[in-house]
């Protein structure tokens, strides 16, 4: 997926949670549009904490180039 794609969906006003879904099966959801940084050729998805709401347990790193499609959340990926 090109950087700008995803940076349109992220910017969606209103903006709509969704799934970002990789090549490899992993996916990620995100509910913020804070929760992801877009890069030319890598972008950063926020991965909550279980523990403390609004806090990162980390951060996961991704080839824009293994996006394969990005879903509304709640639809099955």
């Amino acid at each position: 997926m090109s950087p700008n794609e995803l940076l349109q969906i992220n910017r969606t006003q209103p903006f709509q949670p969704y799934t970002i879904c990789l090549s490899d099966g992993t996916s990620y959801a995100v509910r913020h549009p804070d929760n992801v940084i877009v890069g030319v050729r890598t972008s950063y998805v926020n991965i909550p904490s279980n523990e403390i709401p609004g806090l990162a347990d980390g951060v996961a790193r991704i080839d824009n180039l293994h996006i394969t499609k990005v879903v509304p959340l709640g639809v099955p990926a």
